[in-house]
């Protein structure tokens, strides 16, 4: 049986930094501030940061990413699967429920910082990608996905961490299982709100 659960993107412990992505303490529940994903995706996307979520350009999707070569075989708690299976596949989130991309986008930038501190990856590719997730952000044409802002999150983003401990900026909020959820063991999106 597959077992889906609930996540924040934002936990609660830090919904005081949500007016730093543009957004309401009181949106700490949002739909979008969170994923439904199989049980054990939600371990690995705090820190150690093995997992991030890249927008990939040409076919216009989020891509479940794996970081850590480790973890490659491991199997997904919660699903038959392995994080290699699931490995750049796109996740199945409808547009209008697309979770907060800027969220998502902090969280890569940092998760591959790490990932190359730790030598998982190498080379210009992956800035690359990082790249092109942001100047996807960038055409939407928000005012709260501005350079100047990105730097801001980013910037809470280690800071909410730092105070965080292990917490990080991905929370650990369960929720009970559920026949929505996980396509091939990647995570699905539920969630739907104001634009990224």
């Amino acid at each position: 049986r597959h077992v889906c659960t609930a996540g924040h993107l934002v936990p609660h412990a830090q919904r005081s930094c949500l007016p730093h992505y543009g957004l309401s303490p009181a949106e700490i529940n949002d739909p979008r501030n969170g994923l439904l994903w199989a049980e054990g995706i939600e371990k690995k996307m705090h820190p150690p940061e093995d997992i991030c979520f890249l927008y990939h350009y040409l076919n216009q999707a989020w891509h479940f990413v794996v970081l850590n070569p480790a973890i490659m075989k491991e199997v997904i708690a919660g699903t038959n699967k392995t994080f290699g299976d699931c490995h750049e596949r796109a996740l199945n989130i409808p547009p209008e429920k697309s979770p907060w991309k800027r969220v998502l986008w902090v969280h890569a930038k940092l998760a591959l910082t790490h990932a190359m501190s730790k030598k998982w990856i190498s080379g210009t590719l992956w800035e690359e990608r990082l790249k092109k997730t942001k100047e996807f952000l960038l055409c939407l044409q928000d005012a709260d996905n501005s350079d100047e802002a990105m730097a801001k999150w980013t910037k809470q983003y280690e800071t909410s961490k730092e105070k965080a401990g292990s917490e990080g900026l991905v929370g650990a909020a369960h929720g009970t299982p559920t026949s929505r959820g996980a396509s091939m063991g990647a995570p699905v999106g539920a969630a739907r709100g104001r634009p990224a």
